[in-house]
């Protein structure tokens, strides 16, 4: 079974990011989930980030509506 941890590399693909570095830069602001293991590796779960998906597309059609 395959673990539903990916590390960055594979995040950022999952979430379509240009490049590891525009999701390093992204996780603050947009609040991706995250766990960190040891002093420098990331990993996303993905099941979190499907959730996250989620709730940006939720708050991206409540700005449109409120237009």
């Amino acid at each position: 079974m395959a673990s539903p941890y990916m590390k960055a590399q594979e995040a950022a693909e999952y979430l379509c990011f240009a490049s590891v570095e525009a999701l390093y830069k992204a996780i603050p602001a947009q609040r991706i989930p995250f766990v960190r293991r040891g002093s420098r590796t990331l990993l996303f779960h993905r099941d979190r980030l499907d959730r996250w998906l989620e709730d940006q597309a939720k708050r991206n059609v409540l700005k449109l509506a409120t237009r």
